[in-house]
């Protein structure tokens, strides 16, 4: 993970903080990094549905999430020779 999104994840988790002080007895701890405006975990399908609506809005090939994460296996594979690393990620 590079640094930049460490950065961005550290910020995200202060702002995250500050909002669950702001809130009070409204905040429920679920114990997630991603979360509704009260800490409630959200429903898989919200992600589902920005990320299809961010691909449409930036003239984007349809691919789901999953398909990205495999996508994103299979190019990092393309820069690794090493056939044991490659058996290695697999597993």
């Amino acid at each position: 993970m590079g640094q930049d999104v460490i950065d961005m994840l550290s910020d995200y988790r202060k702002w995250h903080i500050s909002k669950a002080n702001e809130l009070g007895d409204q905040w429920i701890d679920s114990g997630k990094i991603f979360t509704s405006w009260n800490g409630k975990p959200i429903n898989p399908g919200t992600v589902s549905a920005w990320f299809h609506k961010f691909i449409i809005k930036n003239d984007l090939p349809y691919i789901s999430i999953h398909g990205l994460r495999h996508k994103c296996f299979d190019n990092d594979l393309e820069w690794c020779s090493d056939n044991s690393y490659r058996q290695e990620i697999r597993t």
